[in-house]
């Protein structure tokens, strides 16, 4: 979390937004990939780039400085504008270092392989042939949870299990999940390590159990315990029959 009850929420691998949880309406004050940041108090400043999958709502790209006590950001700057907005306003004379969440080299790399990948797919269909690239095919595949919870694979063939609050989505688990069973409003499932998300914004490896009905969910657990945790917590649990997600 950052400071004043704001924080970073992850909406997808390269889509970053600043929520204000402040209130029910968990009000969304940077949209876009905010791919770093670094905090000095109050302030919270960073950049935002414009993610392959960014809309006309998302936030111009450049340097931001939001002030959490005040609720007012600024958003667009260059570095000179950001670097003379701290040191008038904040008397903040050197820039701190920001901690990044994601390359936007690496962002773009990966922007031109889909792209690559997306047109051998449809050279594919175009030639009449019936196969097709399966990690293309299952694109967007979407298993429902109870409770308005759903599991979701991203275009990168990675489970995730997200619930959507207004007009954010939350990650809720992810996103390696390899494995889940649902026992009433319970869900039981297990996560790989993985490497592609930065630190503090992937879970750890192991099995976790989510309550939809509260939202509560823990997470990093040996299967044994899980189970022992859930047969005492749901009165629908017989027996768990895990179902394994294509990866």
């Amino acid at each position: 979390m950052l400071p004043n009850k704001y924080g970073i929420v992850r909406c997808s691998k390269y889509l970053y937004t600043i929520v204000n949880f402040q209130t029910n309406e968990k009000e969304i004050v940077a949209a876009g990939g905010v791919c770093s940041y670094a905090v000095v108090d109050n302030i919270v400043l960073g950049y935002i780039t414009q993610p392959y999958s960014h809309t006309a709502d998302d936030d111009p790209e450049g340097y931001f400085l939001l002030d959490t006590r005040k609720n007012n950001i600024e958003k667009g700057l260059t570095l000179d504008e950001l670097d003379e907005l701290l040191e008038k306003k904040y008397n903040i004379k050197d820039c701190p270092a920001m901690t990044k969440i994601f390359s936007i080299d690496e962002m773009n790399n990966d922007q031109k392989k889909i792209n690559s990948e997306k047109k051998l797919a449809q050279d594919i269909e175009i030639k009449g042939k019936k196969h097709t690239m399966q990690k293309l095919r299952n694109i967007g595949e979407k298993r429902t949870l109870p409770n308005n919870y759903s599991l979701i694979k991203d275009q990168y063939g990675c489970w995730e299990i997200t619930n959507k609050e207004k007009d954010v989505i939350m990650i809720i688990a992810g996103p390696s999940v390899t494995s889940y069973a649902v026992v009433g409003d319970y869900v039981l499932g297990q996560c790989a390590d993985s490497s592609e998300i930065p630190k503090g914004f992937s879970d750890e490896s192991g099995y976790f159990i989510l309550n939809t009905k509260t939202g509560y969910i823990e997470k990093g657990m040996e299967k044994e315990e899980a189970i022992a945790k859930i047969s005492s917590e749901a009165k629908e649990f017989a027996s768990v029959e895990f179902v394994v997600l294509e990866q």
